[in-house]
């Protein structure tokens, strides 16, 4: 057994431990529903305020900021929807399977594709695939970037761009499986100190949050 195929196997099993506790689960939730409750359902009472905001009622020229309330969410979004459709798509995948066990990855999905469309389904998702591939290397990394530049200054910026670069080599050389093994761990453990963060600092937000709602808010239009 070769050492690509131990690392497979290995990332797999703590992938698996990770993503498939029902602690991951719990956590998950109830670190939604605590903040939920936290922030006094700001997510419902303050939903009508945000679709104003996103529509440009409260925009003015003079104001901080180069992007819009609508393009600042847009990028928030981002990732967030591709990551969802990719999954949706896989678990249409798994559920009404393609008939063909022997595939994986991207030719496994334009192989399904294929199906109702014809030689159209292939070509949709490798246009697809290429433009989320492009748009992921550019906005991940420069997340990384910011990281790095916040975290150890403005030294720690080049080797984590060269670090980057040479890890992106690695990642299209080294076996699919692999890869997706490494992101779902990484994803998840990610997670746990974002959610630490949102949890210590829930207060300090809600407390902006007050002082928001408490100022009068005047549409521009």
């Amino acid at each position: 057994m070769d050492l690509m195929t131990v690392l497979t196997e290995w990332s797999a099993r703590l992938s698996g431990l990770l993503w498939g506790n029902p602690l991951t689960l719990i956590i998950l939730l109830g670190t939604g529903l605590y903040l939920t409750v936290r922030m006094g359902l700001v997510q419902i009472r303050g939903f009508r305020h945000a679709i104003g905001l996103i529509s440009g009622r409260y925009d003015r020229r003079s104001d901080d900021g180069q992007i819009t309330h609508f393009q600042a969410l847009s990028t928030a979004l981002s990732a967030t929807i591709g990551t969802g459709n990719i999954a949706g798509v896989a678990t249409a995948i798994t559920l009404g399977g393609p008939g063909d066990d022997s595939l994986t990855g991207a030719a496994l999905t334009a192989h399904a594709f294929s199906g109702p469309l014809g030689q159209y389904g292939a070509m949709i998702v490798g246009f697809g695939l290429a433009l989320f591939a492009y748009s992921t290397i550019i906005a991940w990394p420069y997340y990384g970037d910011r990281s790095a530049y916040y975290l150890f200054g403005e030294r720690a910026v080049l080797p984590y761009r060269i670090l980057f670069t040479l890890l992106v080599a690695v990642g299209a050389a080294v076996p699919l499986n692999l890869v997706w093994n490494i992101a779902n761990t990484t994803n998840i453990l990610m997670a746990l100190p974002n959610l630490l963060g949102l949890i210590l600092l829930a207060g300090l937000v809600n407390k902006l949050k007050n002082e928001y709602f408490s100022r009068p808010q005047t549409p521009t239009r």
